[in-house]
């Protein structure tokens, strides 16, 4: 059974819409698997400005699962982005200082 996720991003001048299903697919070994419809794949990247993160396929990072990672990075960062681009910039580094000092 293929494994999908949806995802929409609807943009216009004014602002992004997004959205994601909720479904995911836990596997135990080769044969087994199971479909839950409660998984959070839209997460805030900040509480003070609206910008967003959708995740889809592996929810890990370094072995770290990646809801974690983002509420950890909303919590440190003040999130006062200007932009989309300095707030992906930002992200993304807190990404990489997280994976050069985790264990491997």
């Amino acid at each position: 059974m293929p494994k999908m996720t949806a995802e929409v991003a609807i943009l216009n001048k004014a602002a992004v819409a997004l959205a994601a299903d909720s479904a995911v697919t836990i596997s135990s070994g080769s044969s087994q698997q199971k479909i839950f419809d409660s998984a959070d794949k839209l997460f805030e990247l900040s509480t003070s400005v609206p910008v967003a993160v959708m995740v889809n396929g592996d929810m890990n990072f370094s072995q770290a699962p990646l809801p974690v990672l983002i509420k950890d990075f909303r919590g440190k960062i003040a999130g006062d982005f200007r932009t989309v681009v300095e707030a992906s910039k930002e992200f993304l580094s807190f990404l990489t200082k997280f994976g050069v000092s985790s264990p491997q």
